[in-house]
């Protein structure tokens, strides 16, 4: 069946909900190209238009993660039907808990009454406006791994001065989706949530908290890494042997496994960028570069 413009639009302007996810996966103290995209494996550069162009036309559903790489988002993709069963179950949940709870923006038609209002969508600077159909598509085409959303009424009285508000009330939004990275915040052994970046204000005994819980955790981590890799040399010589079939690895969490590192590593580095690393912390970076 032959698409129509419209549906060509709506599939882009999903597209452009799906960079933003993206985008708003990358940690806010990273530096990113917001203007260009590298989607894997192609090594060409695009515009964030042809970017949403290309996303847009892929089958679907996708499952898509991104990462900074040299301060270019460098964007993965995969048919959701060749992922691992984890991955599989969690889109399949996060379907079924929106048709329990509501779908994304339900309360705008309590609100404003019924229609395809305009959401404005934000992720790591940047900003798109597109109507609440694209991002219901979106809901249903795309998993974005590593992305946090958090959504609300444009017009919200109790919130004022946000500049990401007065953005979308200048572009006639009514409602608000806000992505952001699993590094705005760290929790600690004991299920304590902190910011991060700590801010100024952070008390003293707060921030020895915090960096005393990280540095303990890149030591676990080193551990772990020690034993992953003795695992991973068996299973690669299980197959060599024909034991296994080469398809027993579990790629999707392993790469699950290398990304949180990475992002952990990357809050690390800023933490103690001023300061002299902690031996602890400088081992887990190398390991992860390493990986």
């Amino acid at each position: 069946m032959e698409s129509t413009m419209d549906e060509v639009a709506i599939d882009e302007q999903a597209a452009r909900v799906a960079l933003a996810a993206l985008f708003g996966s990358i940690p806010e103290y990273q530096r990113v190209d917001t203007k260009h995209v590298r989607v894997a494996p192609d090594a060409a550069l695009l515009s964030t238009d042809s970017a949403a162009r290309l996303l847009a036309s892929m089958p679907k559903p996708l499952l898509c993660f991104a990462e900074n790489v040299n301060g270019k988002l460098v964007v993965s993709c995969e048919l959701l039907a060749a992922a691992s069963d984890d991955e599989q179950a969690q889109f399949e949940l996060r379907q079924a808990t929106e048709i329990e709870v509501g779908q994304h923006f339900d309360h705008l038609m309590e609100r404003y009454g019924k229609g395809d209002h305009l959401v404005a969508v934000f992720g790591h600077g940047t900003a798109t406006c597109v109507p609440l159909g694209a991002v219901r598509q979106w809901s249903r085409d795309y998993e974005i791994e590593f992305s946090g959303l958090h959504t609300d009424d444009a017009n919200n009285p109790v919130v004022g001065g946000d500049a990401e508000y007065e953005t979308a009330q200048r572009l006639g939004a009514k409602g608000i989706l806000q992505f952001s990275s699993p590094a705005a915040n760290f929790t600690t052994s004991d299920g304590r949530l902190f910011d991060f970046p700590p801010s100024q204000s952070m008390p003293q005994k707060d921030r020895q908290t915090l960096e005393r819980e990280m540095i303990a955790l890149a030591r676990a981590r080193l551990l772990s890494f020690e034993e992953e890799e003795d695992i991973a040399t068996v299973e690669r010589m299980m197959v060599e042997r024909g034991e296994i079939p080469a398809d027993s690895f579990d790629a999707g969490g392993r790469e699950r496994d290398r990304w949180w590192a990475n992002m952990f590593a990357s809050q690390l580095e800023y933490l103690f960028r001023d300061r002299a690393m902690p031996p602890e912390a400088a081992a887990f970076i190398d390991a992860c570069r390493a990986n």
